[in-house]
């Protein structure tokens, strides 16, 4: 009974959170395996296919970018060497941090 009352705010918002990670197709073998986040929607989208001012509002890639309630709340973003240093466990630690607030 206690799992069900500690994942019950994850379940309610779910709706609410999306994480949609933005990388570019000459550098998907740096696409991090984000499809196992919960308590929220996952986007993989391919920088290519974006419109020109997503595409230029993008610096690094990969680039994931949490949503809640279809407002951009918190990014994370590769560094100079292409690759993302947050871990999985670290955006799932922060969608569960924002579900809860």
């Amino acid at each position: 009974m206690r799992w069900l009352l500690l994942l019950l705010p994850l379940t309610v918002q779910a709706q609410d959170l999306k994480v949609i990670q933005i990388n570019a197709i000459w550098n998907k073998a740096n696409t991090a395996d984000l499809s196992r986040i919960r308590g929220c929607s996952y986007t993989l989208a391919w920088l290519e296919d974006q419109p020109r001012e997503i595409q230029q509002s993008i610096t690094s890639v990969p680039t994931v970018v949490i949503y809640k309630d279809d407002r951009p709340v918190w990014q994370y973003a590769a560094g100079i060497d292409l690759k993302l240093k947050a871990t999985r466990e670290e955006i799932q630690a922060k969608v569960i941090e924002l579900a809860t607030n």
